[in-house]
């Protein structure tokens, strides 16, 4: 039996940490609604915001959808644990 407790449940607490962390510098700016609040340069949601999104639900699954996300976090040069 699955429960709404395990569905929710963080697998993988490093990338969960990661992926809050990236998704709170790279939210959507105040003044501007099409710009990323960490001056990326990139319209929002900017690449770092959908891959933050893609770690949150990945550290919350299997450990091939963590395993997945953590390769493309370290191929952006983002490392786990690191604020950006």
């Amino acid at each position: 039996m699955t429960t709404a407790a395990h569905v929710d449940a963080v697998t993988d607490p490093l990338l969960a940490a990661t992926a809050s962390r990236l998704a709170r510098s790279h939210r959507r700016h105040g003044d501007d609604l099409d710009r990323c609040m960490a001056g990326c340069g990139e319209r929002w949601p900017c690449t770092r915001a959908r891959t933050a999104d893609r770690a949150a639900v990945a550290a919350r699954g299997p450990w091939h959808k963590a395993w997945t996300i953590r390769h493309d976090l370290a191929a952006a040069g983002v490392p786990l644990g690191a604020v950006w």
